[in-house]
Formats: C-alpha cells, structure tokens, sequence
C-alpha cells in the first residue's frame, strides 16, 4: 500500500500456485466484490496477469479532504 495525500494505491499480487488444499467450500464474491467496493469509493481497479508470472491486482482510492470527511 502507498499513501498519497489524494489517493492511495493498494497491490496484491501472487506467484499463480493456486490456494492450497480443497477450494470447493469457496464463499464471498472474489475479484467481483473488490471491483464493486473500489467503484463505491470512486476508485479504479485493474486485474491480470502479473509480470514474470501470477496474478495482480492494483486498486487506486481517491481520498476525500479532510473537511468532508467525517
């Protein structure tokens, strides 16, 4: 996570081995989810694959000025 004073930027990123173990019981909305909360934030979301192999993604959160936030 990088903290700018307009906006912070949140990288995930893995190695593409998968979850270990049975991923049958999965529960939530995944990459959906993030997408739909980053938008309710009035951010931008960018998924793929990540360089050199696995997978990314990048969520870029504007912040609001200290007199509206509250």
């Amino acid at each position: 996570m990088t903290l700018h004073p307009e906006h912070i930027d949140v990288a995930i990123t893995d190695n593409g081995a998968g979850p270990p173990g049975d991923t049958s019981g999965r529960y939530g909305n995944g990459l959906r989810g993030i997408a739909e909360r980053v938008s309710l934030l009035g951010g931008a979301l960018s998924t793929g694959r990540a360089p050199g192999g696995g997978y990314a993604v990048h969520a870029h959160l504007p912040v609001l000025p200290t007199e509206v936030r509250q």
